[in-house]
């Protein structure tokens, strides 16, 4: 199981609990820079990097667990960036893999990129790209890295620019609060570590990553979960995935990107996952 842009594992337990009481054995990393892995500058969003780690943590199961699962039966799930990290491992293994569940996926840079562009228009990513200048500048002095939100209303500097519907189901699911009526992120600790680098942020394998272009490769039973009011993994990329893909079946929830790591549609959720794992993955 692998997290999504911005998590780690911790944020996986409780879906990893579901999977357990189904009867499969779960195992559950952290990418390079995050969480409790190792790795500088911390919280870098590197997917190359995501994909070798994945790459590696399957490698693990297969050799250091073989004594206590069966690695035959392998299955990989991963939700947002994570997501569409899955679909490119399917298609690099093949038939390594038995079956493949994909939750609200990142798989199309270059769609997301344009609804990107839609909540931040030219002038916020202007401003996040002179943010990223400013931390490369301050590289090459052996300055302080500059670290800009991960997540907050449209028209800030955060990464990912939520409608206020999606901010509050986010920091829902980070068990965050609303600091005030502008809808601006509470200004906490806990929130201020859901961050990532500047420079980093622009880097161009962000703007390039497209799991779509692969999904014709895998040849395992893919789930497609879709939010249809996603504003960050466009619901137009899913249905283009699933119509790409050699055996893929598009799960749809009338909810937003974060809606489905809370109530109710959590639950919805992972009981179609569940249902499908036990069909295609044992």
């Amino acid at each position: 199981m692998g997290h999504g842009l911005g998590g780690d594992k911790s944020h996986l337990h409780h879906y990893a609990v579901q999977f357990v009481n189904s009867g499969f054995a779960v195992f559950s990393f952290d990418y390079r820079f995050w969480g409790d892995s190792e790795g500088e500058p911390r919280r870098w969003i590197a997917p190359p990097k995501q994909v070798e780690d994945w790459l590696s943590a399957v490698t693990f199961v297969q050799t250091q667990l073989s004594s206590s699962v069966d690695a035959a039966r392998l299955s990989l799930w991963g939700t947002s960036f994570g997501g569409g990290h899955v679909v490119t491992i399917a298609a690099k293994l093949g038939s390594q893999v038995k079956a493949v569940v994909s939750q609200v996926p990142h798989l199309d840079s270059r769609l997301a990129s344009s609804l990107n562009l839609l909540n931040r228009g030219m002038l916020g990513n202007s401003v996040l790209g002179a943010a990223s200048l400013a931390d490369r500048a301050a590289e090459k002095k052996n300055g302080p890295y500059l670290y800009v939100p991960l997540a907050g209303p449209t028209g800030s500097l955060a990464i990912m620019q939520l409608h206020d519907m999606e901010l509050a189901a986010y920091l829902q699911y980070k068990g965050l609060s609303i600091a005030n009526s502008s809808g601006s992120p509470a200004q906490s600790a806990s929130w201020r570590k859901f961050v990532t680098r500047a420079c980093l942020a622009s880097d161009p394998a962000m703007g390039t990553y497209s799991p779509i272009d692969r999904i014709h490769a895998a040849t395992a039973p893919i789930l497609i979960v879709a939010a249809k009011k996603d504003g960050l993994c466009p619901y137009a990329a899913a249905q283009a995935a699933q119509r790409k893909a050699v055996n893929a079946t598009l799960a749809t929830f009338d909810c937003g990107h974060f809606d489905i790591y809370n109530a109710p549609w959590f639950q919805q959720a992972v009981d179609e996952e569940v249902k499908f794992l036990l069909k295609y993955g044992v």
